[in-house]
Parts: structure tokens; C-alpha cells; sequence
């Protein structure tokens, strides 16, 4: 698979769960609107173009596991 073709499978995945607002969804009120992390609150520049905020969103979210432990600080 070529390296254009993979990056836009990840931005296909990741964009279910993100907008140009939220980093993450979380979830939606009872009237739509949803509620998440904003890309600012991930540390990432809200300003950037779409695909780079995913991707630098994909990047952070691979380099920590599920607990925000860095693996690398891991004695084992």
C-alpha cells in the first residue's frame, strides 16, 4: 500500500470520531451538537489544515497507550 493511499486510510478511520472543532467526539446533546477535545485542549494548533491535525492526532494517539503512560517510561 502506498504511503498516499495509507495516510488517507487514516484519516478516513479518525474522521468519524473528529470535525474541524474536536479533536475527539465524545458524544452529541439531545439537540445534536457534539462535545469532545477540542484540538487545542490535544495540544494541536487549530488552525493547521484538516488532514494534519488528524494526522498529528493519529501520531499522539499512537504514541501512548490507553492509560497516557508513555510506553517507553515502562521498566519492562
Amino acid at each position: 500500500m502506498g504511503k498516499k493511499r495509507k495516510k488517507q486510510n487514516i484519516i478516513e478511520d479518525v474522521y468519524e470520531e473528529c470535525d474541524d472543532l474536536f479533536a475527539y467526539i465524545a458524544g452529541h446533546t439531545e439537540g445534536g451538537f457534539p462535545y469532545g477535545v477540542s484540538w487545542e485542549e490535544a495540544g494541536i494548533d487549530p488552525d493547521l489544515p484538516f488532514d494534519e491535525k488528524v494526522m498529528l492526532y493519529y501520531d499522539m494517539s499512537n504514541d501512548q497507550n490507553d492509560i497516557g503512560i508513555d510506553e517507553d517510561d515502562l521498566p519492562f
